[in-house]
């Protein structure tokens, strides 16, 4: 018995039944119509930020309407990159904005990093008004899908490498107040 079902199961009569049934349909309108609408950023000490996401399995509206509403999320913003678990949605997927091209990767991987390392000040939206001292590769390059279907690449210098290892790291459930030395605010 789903959601809906145990909706309609509790109540007595014949008017809240048709009653349920309409916000039923009035809620799964609304999803359709408005998709995103409901998400917000997560912020710590909520405990989804700190679970590994779940692979994608297929792209589909879904996967394409969670990437674009990130998209949307970093395009104000000075961020260069969200992961989609920030918002609640627990798969592997991330967008970035690089020089103001913007990138979906979905079941993203680290293919290459350098030996070359340096130590950096990170913040992260999920935690807000932070900054951690974080040892990170100067150059990376990750692999995935695009929303395409097809394999895509990037190859990151610097603060793009810095900005592909703390998305990853969010997929993985690693926060940079795990991983980094607090610096302050």
């Amino acid at each position: 018995m789903d959601e809906k079902d145990r909706k309609i199961a509790v109540v007595g009569n014949v008017q809240d039944v048709t009653r349920v049934a309409r916000e039923i349909a009035l809620e799964e309108a609304a999803k359709v119509a408005a998709p995103g609408i409901g998400r917000k950023l997560l912020k710590v000490p909520d405990e989804r930020l700190r679970q590994k996401s779940r692979p994608v399995e297929k792209i589909d509206d879904y996967v394409t309407e969670v990437a674009q509403f990130l998209l949307d999320q970093l395009a104000p913003t000075e961020s260069i990159g969200l992961a989609a678990c920030q918002y609640g949605e627990m798969i592997r997927l991330i967008v970035v904005r690089i020089q103001g091209i913007e990138r979906v990767f979905v079941n993203p991987a680290l293919v290459k990093k350098s030996d070359k390392t340096h130590l950096l000040s990170e913040a992260c939206r999920s935690i807000p008004g932070k900054k951690f001292a974080i040892e990170r590769p100067k150059i990376v390059k990750i692999r995935g899908l695009g929303l395409d279907g097809e394999m895509h690449s990037l190859k990151g210098h610097d603060l793009v490498a810095q900005c592909l290892c703390h998305e990853l790291d969010h997929l993985d459930g690693v926060l940079i107040d795990t991983i980094g030395r607090y610096i302050g605010e």
